[in-house]
């Protein structure tokens, strides 16, 4: 019989709850639902093991999207399943030590590219309810370790310490991306809870090690690193214009009276329709034009000229004419004026927000 009952709130649809049905040693019983909302966590001094925090990723993926409360039931009598065949005495929660310990949280990587990774993570023993954010600390392997720089800052021999984050959204925070990453090269990381102030810490969650794929790899896999939060809106749109937006969006249905976001988007489709369709391949040298031209002073015709004066050279023509189509879409969007100038010192396709 079980003599401790769970309730996961937060994980079901449709404002149901797991029951989670725990024997003598905390090992997993049963498994049900019912439509509550209330959390009840475990009893005395006791948290959660981090074959819990497994649990609970089965339990959310497995009834995901899912309004029947006896489709959910069958689901959840699924994962009882598979659990109890291959893991049926693993408790899922352990005494604390001291009233002082906090566990640390368990650590998941979930996508990884070729310069991002995006990892997850699962608190352990109620210490979201204690604390102030999540701090990730980040590794690479070398490829030939440094005798200069072995064992500097206590990292193991052989890794190189990139830095610490500190998660944004505080307590409620479960995923990061981990960006800038050089491709194929092996990482790891791990994250620890912090209390208000650095009052306190958890312990660090066990090391999680992931290989960053190759830049095809990545374009392959779908993986593939956008430059919206390197570009501003303008940027954007003169880069939609040509190589068209990357999803369409929902909010566009079509009407009788059209959204302003969809005469935007015709806007974009009718200055792309003029430019004609490019060539694929050119779609990341074009966002690396629109980074350059931050560097030019004099408008759309030293950008186009590759800062040149007199001289046009014939090996840049195919790159000549790439520079024109842009400064042609700034043209058609944003009028003859603000690309001819540069007026926020950040090139002649840069525009701010008025």
């Amino acid at each position: 019989l079980p003599i401790s009952v769970l309730r996961w709130a937060d994980l079901l649809p449709h404002g149901m709850t797991a029951l989670v049905f725990l024997g003598e040693s905390f090992e997993l019983l049963d498994l049900d639902v019912e439509e509550s909302t209330s959390s009840e966590p475990l009893p005395g001094m006791h948290c959660e093991t981090s074959a819990a925090a497994e649990l609970r990723r089965a339990v959310a993926r497995a009834a995901s999207a899912i309004a029947d409360t006896a489709t959910v039931r069958m689901r959840l009598q699924r994962v009882l399943g598979v659990w109890q065949r291959s893991r049926r005495r693993t408790p899922l929660a352990a005494p604390v030590t001291s009233a002082t310990a906090r566990p640390a949280p368990r650590l998941f990587a979930d996508r990884v590219g070729s310069h991002v990774a995006e990892v997850s993570w699962e608190p352990l023993g109620g210490v979201d309810s204690e604390a102030a954010f999540y701090e990730i600390m980040l590794y690479r392997h070398r490829s030939v370790a440094s005798s200069t720089t072995r064992g500097r800052h206590g990292d193991e021999e052989g890794l190189e310490r990139l830095g610490s984050f500190n998660v944004p959204g505080g307590p409620a925070a479960r995923s990061f991306a981990l960006r800038r990453l050089e491709p194929l090269r092996w990482h790891r990381a791990r994250v620890r809870a912090v209390g208000p102030q650095r009052s306190w810490t958890s312990d660090w969650s066990r090391e999680v090690s992931f290989k960053t794929l190759s830049v095809q790899g990545a374009r392959a896999a779908g993986l593939q690193v956008t430059s919206d939060n390197f570009l501003v809106k303008s940027e954007r749109r003169i880069h939609s214009a040509i190589f068209g937006p990357r999803e369409e969006s929902e909010e566009d249905d079509p009407g009788l009276v059209p959204t302003p976001t969809g005469v935007d988007r015709l806007r974009v489709e009718q200055v792309r329709d003029l430019l004609g369709e490019p060539d694929d391949t050119h779609s990341y040298d074009a966002v690396k034009n629109l980074l350059d031209a931050r560097y030019c002073k004099n408008g759309w015709q030293d950008f186009t000229r590759l800062g040149l004066r007199v001289a046009r050279p014939a090996a840049q023509r195919d790159e000549r004419l790439r520079r024109m189509k842009l400064a042609l879409a700034a043209k058609e969007l944003y009028g003859s004026e603000l690309p001819s100038q540069n007026a926020w010192s950040m090139g002649p396709f840069y525009y701010e927000e008025l």
